[in-house]
This record gives C-alpha cells, structure tokens and sequence, in this order.
C-alpha cells in the first residue's frame, strides 16, 4: 500500500517552514513533512500533496494537479489584531512583508476590525526598492507583520536591523490556516487512504483466491492496523483543527463505529472483517467532508 507524502511549499524557506510548522500543529507527526521552495517544484509526484498559501497557488496550479494541490487560508490570530488596536490613534503602522500583496491584505483586516484611525503604510521587501524599505523602516515606530518576517532571519536580519530606531515596537503576529482550507486537507488524506486501503484489500482478496497464502496473515493484520491508525489520525486533527479556532467539537467527533478489530486466524472471516473496517472508514470519511464543508 503506498504512504502518502507531504511537501509544505513557499516562496522562500521561511514560510515554507511556517506552511509545515501549521500542518504539524494538527497532525503532530502522524505524517512526515518535507519543505520545498516553489521554484523548485518541477513536477508533481502522484504520492504527494503539496501545501503552500494563496500567494502561491496561481504557480503552482500549472503544475500540480488541483486534487494534490491544497492552499491554506492563513490569517493572523485575533491576538495579533488587538494588540495592533492598542497602538495610540493616528500613528503610522508599517505592515512589513515581502509581498505587497500580504501587506495590503494584513491593512484590509486590520480596517475591516475597526482601526481606521490608524495610517497604515505598506513595506514589501521583495517589490520596493530597497532604499524605499531602508528608508521607510528608519522612520518607523510601530511594524507589525506575521512572527516569521519579524525574527533574526529578515526584519532583524544584518540586511535590516541596523536602520531601526531604538524605540520601534514591533508586533508580530502567529498565523493559523482556517478551518475550512484545513479540512479540506483533510479530507483529501482521508480520499487518499480510502482508495489505497481499498485497492490493498483487493490484492488480498486475489492472493487469498490464487491460494498464495504466505505472508497473508500478516498483511490482513496491517492493512486492519493501518485502517485504524488513519481513522484515529483523522479524528485527532479534526478535533485539534476545532479546538485551535475556539469551536466546541464535542458533538462533531469521529469515530470508527468500533474498537479496533481482533483477527481470527481465519482468511476468509478476515477478509470480511477488513471490508466492514473499510465502510466504516468510508463513513467517516464522508462525515469529516460534510463537517468541514459546514465549517
């Protein structure tokens, strides 16, 4: 049966490390995860999903196929939009990112929140030129951005931190993807595993009917583990992914309509053991879908 890999893509290490850091927050390792910078994605390997963000989804759209593509919704935290609030009235925030795009996007939500009494000025360090940024920052007072642009690796990087002021506040933001675009990833790892265990039950099946009994047990009983392991995994995440945003999941649970299943030694009883495991499992599957397409 093949294992599905995870590639967490950006426009440069950083978010790529970020995509990857918030996709391990609700699958905690369950799954491995790779980083791999957009540029680098030449093709698609049919065992993989890749994750990235909006800003990189029209690129890699011409090379991924849509059901291995998966984009995060990101946005910063309400942490992060209140303590912007705070900032005295009528200051200057500079919205520090490399895309233009993000900081304009950061200024819309910080505007849809209420802070119109704030002027925002936007810094792209990517698309402005670099006596702009340099120029812009050393006037700066108050910079906001998510927490990966505002570390030791860009904003106080040797390129930056030389022209801030000493009294520059900076407020950094976490970002989390939304539970929508969360769910669809996982609802495609579900779709993913419900056809491999599928097709793994029918190799059995064959081998069990050509007579080729050896290693059969021990392949019934893995494919019943795996079955079950997925299923928990999916359950987990689902309840991490609900609980991250303040949602009571309590009633949303999912679960296999049983315990994990004892084999009996006997090929045939087993068999049908695997394909009530398997329509559970699809059940599931279907439920995760419907839950988050009402998220």
């Amino acid at each position: 049966m093949r294992e599905l890999r995870l590639m967490a893509v950006g426009s440069d290490e950083l978010i790529a490390d970020e995509i990857k850091a918030i996709t391990e927050s609700f699958l905690e390792g369950a799954i491995p995860i790779e980083t791999i910078s957009t540029e680098d994605v030449k093709e698609a390997d049919p065992d993989a999903f890749y994750i990235c963000a909006t800003t990189q989804e029209k690129f890699l759209s011409r090379i991924v196929p849509g059901e291995q593509l998966f984009v995060f919704d990101l946005h910063p935290t309400e942490e992060f939009f209140a303590a912007i609030a705070r900032t005295p009235p009528s200051e200057e925030v500079y919205v520090f990112n490399n895309h233009l795009a993000y900081t304009n996007l950061l200024i819309r939500e910080c505007k849809e929140r209420g802070m119109t009494n704030l002027r925002f000025r936007p810094i792209s360090f990517w698309e402005q030129p670099r006596k702009e940024v340099l120029r812009m920052l050393r006037k700066a007072r108050y910079i906001i951005g998510v927490d990966r642009m505002m570390g030791s690796q860009t904003l106080f990087s040797a390129k930056y931190r030389f022209c801030l002021r000493d009294d520059v506040k900076i407020i950094a933001g976490r970002r989390a993807a939304s539970v929508g675009s969360a769910g669809r990833l996982l609802a495609g790892i579900a779709s993913f595993y419900e056809k491999e265990m599928h097709r793994e039950r029918k190799n059995l099946k064959t081998q069990l009917e050509n007579g080729e009994t050896g290693h059969l047990s021990e392949r019934i009983e893995h494919l019943s583990d795996r079955i079950y392991e997925v299923a928990s995994m999916l359950a987990d995440a689902h309840f991490h992914i609900m609980s991250s945003e303040g949602q009571d999941s309590d009633d949303d649970e999912l679960f296999l309509d049983g315990p994990e299943v004892e084999l009996t030694g006997d090929f045939a009883e087993d068999m049908r053991l695997l394909g009530t495991q398997l329509r559970d499992f699809e059940l599931l599957r279907q439920r995760l879908q419907m839950l988050m397409e009402a998220a």
